[in-house]
């Protein structure tokens, strides 16, 4: 492109050719997956996570093994402990929201307690990326759309006191 766009030198800008890329070491690059991706035991699996390289993995709360009120302090310790191990993280924790959390306000309440949880056990496993997802269908009418946007300014709230990231996928 040739000539000035708006003050601007071209799509790259003035200095573009003093820019370098910087050179990434292997070891800065971290991939991650969910502890579930292999069908396996968590003990197994992270050994094969090891051997491929991966770095970090997605510890998903959507097995009785894992939820918050199942891991006492121990088990919270134990479980790092464990990953740590293998030469591998918790880079994040993944919760399906699940059933019929957005069609009222009770049971938004108790769907936000139930992440505060969340929160509670990212911070004893020093993760601060929390995935929360939803199988279903989220009907964005004009009935609910009002909860929703409160339950998205709480959520947003709650990680953002608790050095928290909050993802949403629904």
């Amino acid at each position: 492109i040739k000539g000035n766009l708006n003050g601007r030198e071209g799509r790259k800008g003035k200095n573009w050719q003093k820019r370098r890329k910087k050179k990434r070491d292997s070891k800065e690059v971290k991939i991650g997956v969910k502890d579930n991706f292999i069908p396996l035991p968590l003990k197994e699996s992270l050994k094969v996570y090891r051997e491929w390289g991966i770095r970090g993995i997605e510890l998903s709360l959507n097995t009785e093994e894992f939820r918050p009120d199942a891991l006492s302090q121990s088990g919270r310790r134990e479980l790092r402990e464990k990953v740590h191990a293998f030469g591998l993280e918790i880079c994040a924790l993944g919760d399906n929201l699940g059933g019929d959390w957005y069609l009222s306000t009770l049971a938004m309440e108790k769907k936000i307690e139930e992440i505060i949880q969340v929160i509670k056990l990212g911070k004893d496993l020093f993760v601060s990326v929390i995935a929360l997802t939803d199988d279903g269908r989220v009907g964005i009418g004009e009935e609910n759309k009002t909860l929703l946007l409160k339950f998205f300014e709480e959520i947003g709230y709650l990680g953002d006191r608790e050095g928290m990231i909050l993802g949403l996928d629904i």
